[in-house]
């Protein structure tokens, strides 16, 4: 598979060695049809903020902080002063950062930023961090 920087330098390679003969083999040339994803973070629905200090704030407010981007499905806060915003989708979540990202909180200023996390990647990280658990626990113990 090749990506190329643009459609038309595809069409190129595509007009330029479809059906031709190359060291006797005749090669297809066709458009894939996947494109390269510039960004991971493209099209997701999970924001992260920082810095939110559980100490001081309620889920109630860092929902309420959300409010106008969209529906929250999830919110998770840890202990290192983030917090990850699960949407509904992935239009929510542009909008929250857009919304929310350099707002004043508490006396902070606030930074949401698209987020690699999905709630598939979380059960299988969660699936996979039991057994990982056990696995640190036995060599922290041999």
């Amino acid at each position: 598979l090749v990506f190329f920087e643009n459609s038309a330098a595809a069409k190129k390679a595509i007009d330029t060695f479809n059906g031709k003969e190359v060291a006797g083999t005749t090669v297809t040339v066709v458009p894939a049809k996947t494109t390269p994803k510039k960004n991971a973070h493209e099209g997701t629905s999970v924001v992260s903020v920082s810095p939110i200090f559980r100490s001081n704030t309620s889920r109630k407010a860092v929902l309420e902080l959300f409010k106008n981007s969209g529906k929250v499905i999830k919110l998770r806060t840890y202990k290192n002063n983030s917090a990850y915003v699960y949407f509904d989708s992935s239009a929510s979540a542009a909008k929250a950062v857009k919304d929310v990202n350099g707002k004043e909180f508490h006396q902070v200023t606030l930074s949401v930023k698209p987020s690699v996390r999905s709630l598939a990647k979380e059960k299988a990280r969660f699936e996979h961090s039991k057994f990982a658990g056990q696995v640190r626990a036995w060599a922290h113990h041999h």
